[in-house]
């Protein structure tokens, strides 16, 4: 094939993926519509990062606030909310994270949409407003939920406001985030055993970190029902946690030590 028609078939192609238009229908109109999560102030720990994978140019991310409406670029990008714990943002350049590749990093359980887009004239909406809430975390992901839509109107018709509750069971998931901070620094090997345990579970943390070690015991549903700190001196730490006196359920174990953190679950039966 000739270069100067190759060279042509690649400019077509690569200007068809960046050259994005609207196509307007016909006696339609833009909605505007803006979307908030509502509720990051209850958790501040965490960070929610809005992040919009590449199509032709690199990705881009953004912290969200409770206060502003998401946005995503382009209606053809797509979009995914993230979180992390908010240490481990500390220092870095939150456009230079692949969210998708990091494992401090977890994806929402919902796609959220937040480009308005058009509507046949015959449909008076004319702005749309929908509100979600964290309700908390599995081990790999973000639970919002939509608690609130408000639909605006542009023939005098007063605005419709909808409402709804969660339906999964938030007892079942937990009120701080699951993941670790990892880094290359301090590479932890954490046990705990038994594991069911009765009266006593036995901690042996062995990495080359020392200092001082924050132990905090709580439920699924976030409440804390222990706090120790420990010192680190060697290589090896063991410590014998006794837990006779607590109710037989599921517990978080959360390890600080250094700029790390590191959560194991325990069962006591």
């Amino acid at each position: 094939m000739n270069k100067h028609i190759i060279f042509l078939v690649f400019c077509l192609i690569l200007f068809s993926k960046i050259a994005f238009c609207d196509v307007i229908p016909d006696h339609s109109h833009y909605i505007n519509k803006c979307v908030k999560i509502t509720n990051i102030e209850d958790y501040p720990e965490v960070s929610l990062l809005g992040f919009i994978p590449p199509n032709v140019i690199p990705f881009d991310t953004y912290i969200i606030v409770s206060s502003q409406c998401l946005t995503k670029g382009y209606k053809y990008n797509d979009f995914k909310v993230f979180a992390v714990n908010k240490e481990y943002l500390t220092g870095k350049d939150i456009k230079k994270i692949n969210l998708p590749k990091d494992p401090n990093a977890i994806l929402s359980n919902i796609n959220i949409e937040p480009f308005g887009g058009y509507l046949y004239d015959s449909i008076h909406i004319s702005g749309i407003e929908q509100y979600y809430k964290i309700v908390g975390f599995t081990a790999n992901s973000l639970v919002l939920y939509k608690w609130k839509e408000v639909n605006k109107f542009n023939n005098s018709k007063p605005d419709s406001t909808s409402t709804y509750t969660y339906q999964g069971d938030s007892s079942q998931l937990y009120q701080k985030i699951q993941t670790s901070i990892y880094t290359n620094q301090y590479p932890a090997s954490i046990d705990l055993y038994p594991n069911p345990a009765q009266k006593t579970v036995h901690l042996k943390i062995n990495n080359t970190y020392q200092g001082k070690v924050s132990l905090e015991m709580t439920t699924l549903g976030g409440k804390t029902v222990k706090n120790i700190s420990l010192e680190k001196a060697g290589t090896i730490l063991d410590y014998d946690i006794h837990i006779d006196n607590f109710a037989k359920e599921t517990y978080l174990v959360n390890l600080i030590f250094g700029s790390r953190v590191e959560s194991r679950k325990l069962i006591i039966k």
